[in-house]
């Protein structure tokens, strides 16, 4: 190194300790730092630790979170001149990837840590498709193996696809600025707008609502059958699609670029979504299906948000894709960068997410937390900014399932009981066999076999499959909704709880 360019290595954090893990980057990668200033947290087998710069100059990493680190080996780098630094980091990497078939990311147009490249050795992973990256980390290899649904993740943000005269459900220019400009639209019936709606080109389904009050403004418009717009709720948009059987809630907020919705969502009252460059090049909300926005979320859609399946915020909830004010000539942050929820997410009440997260599938979030860096995959955040708490143990024995499904059901039994249902027409089998005789109306169980394609009666639920058969009626739609608020969603999903 010369004297300009200096390591930063772990410590001796206690005796016997041999690794340590970086808990989390406190500065940012290529962000100036001071000597003295805190840069990171580190966590050995016995204590948490926080490091301190030892020099002034340009910070750059070396490692990523949740990554091991040997004691004595360098994490960062920190620079007095930026260029410089970066320079030395190429050569660092260059100098410590593991030896391997083919050229070493230096070599190449990306950078990789020595984890990302062992992984994407052991996962057959091109370390070349994976774009948009600075330094290919664990995490990018490990979501990019994934499938293809994290490529928009770790891509570059992607202009929106203009909209088109011939797409379905484009609305004719001068319908929209007439309706815009006319007070009474709005408060026209459902039935009626919907006939406008319809007659000037949008896409709209069967048993569809649109509230009074409510107006769309959309260049493209498709609702699927039984969607709903809640009373007063204004949007205005390039292109909107919106799901079957999913509620936009009253008074909602809705002007970007791109919003498309799936199947099943509900939201609540008062969310907006758009905010700072609503309307910019990659400005979009794309959502999947069976999800939640409770009332007065705030989603900032300015570089893009994509949100997986089975994705639920609670009130109070807010993302945002920017993150400026102060004048950066003057070194301060700006940062603007798309946020990624996958599947099976919770994000509790007053939650703040910051540009670039990237939430793995099944993390879950706990309220009022800041979450200023990406969450891996079934972990539980909590905190400002929001650290580990806690992990998800989704791999559960035949066992250990059937005593939650047991205790399920003792539960369900009371409440049915309670709001004044027949419990005993309910029935839990651990397997339940459609060839043998059930005098139960409705089933719970872990596994069906036998079942037959026509099966109406008894109602089974299969708690492991996430599958419900037979016609489903007033007790089965109370049972139903009582797995429904103990986090158990059902397939067929287009289904509502309406008593």
């Amino acid at each position: 190194m010369t004297e300009t360019v200096f390591e930063l290595a772990v410590p001796q954090l206690q005796v016997n300790d041999d690794f340590a893990e970086i808990v989390e980057w406190i500065v940012p990668d290529e962000a100036k730092v001071s000597k003295g200033d805190t840069v990171c947290v580190l966590e050995s087998a016995k204590a948490v630790y926080d490091i301190e710069a030892a020099h002034n100059g340009y910070l750059l990493h070396l490692v990523e979170e949740y990554e091991e680190v040997k004691v004595g080996a360098a994490i960062a780098l920190i620079g007095s001149d930026l260029e410089e630094t970066i320079s030395k980091r190429e050569q660092y990497f260059a100098h410590t990837s593991p030896a391997g078939k083919g050229k070493t990311p230096a070599a190449l147009d990306f950078r990789a840590t020595k984890k990302a490249a062992a992984l994407a050795e052991k996962l057959r992973v091109d370390l070349s498709q994976i774009s948009g990256k600075d330094i290919i980390r664990e995490q990018d290899v490990r979501l990019f193996a994934a499938g293809d649904k994290f490529d928009k993740t770790i891509s570059a943000a992607v202009e929106i696809e203009p909209v088109s005269s011939r797409e379905p459900g484009f609305v004719s220019p001068d319908f929209l600025k007439l309706i815009e400009n006319d007070p009474a639209f709005p408060n026209l019936t459902s039935e009626l707008k919907i006939h406008l709606y319809r007659k000037f080109g949008a896409n709209i389904g069967d048993n569809v609502r649109i509230g009074k009050g409510a107006l769309i403004l959309s260049r493209a418009l498709r609702l699927e059958d039984e969607a709903e717009i809640g009373q007063d709720a204004f949007i205005k948009t390039d292109r909107f699609q919106l799901g079957r059987m999913s509620v936009i809630g009253k008074k909602a907020n809705i002007a970007t670029r791109e919003v498309i919705i799936g199947d099943v969502l509900f939201s609540g009252e008062n969310i907006l979504i758009g905010g700072g460059n609503a309307f910019g090049p990659y400005a979009k909300l794309n959502m999947g299906d069976n999800c939640l926005i409770s009332s007065d979320c705030i989603l900032n859609t300015g570089e893009g948000i994509t949100i997986g399946n089975e994705v639920g915020l609670s009130p109070n909830v807010q993302l945002y894709t920017h993150n400026h004010w102060q004048n950066v000539m003057k070194g301060y942050g700006a940062k603007h960068a798309p946020i990624t929820i996958e599947d099976e997410v919770y994000i509790t009440g007053g939650c703040i997410l910051v540009p670039g997260v990237h939430i793995g599938t099944g993390a879950t979030v706990l309220a009022n937390s800041v979450v200023a860096a990406s969450v891996e995959p079934l972990t539980i955040v909590s905190g400002i900014p929001a650290k580990v708490v806690g992990r998800t143990n989704t791999n559960l024995s035949f066992d250990q399932k059937e005593r939650i499904a047991r205790r399920l059901f003792q539960e369900m039994c009371e409440t049915l009981k309670i709001t004044g249902f027949d419990p005993a027409q309910v029935e839990f089998q651990p397997i339940y066999d459609d060839k043998k005789d059930s005098q139960s109306e409705v089933v719970l169980c872990l596994k069906a076999e036998n079942l037959s394609d026509k099966l109406e009666k008894p109602v089974v639920f299969e708690l492991i499959a996430q599958m419900v058969h037979g016609a489903q009626f007033r007790l089965s739609d109370e049972v139903r909704n009582f797995l429904r608020r103990r986090g158990i969603r059902f397939k067929p999903i287009y289904w509502r709880y309406n008593h």
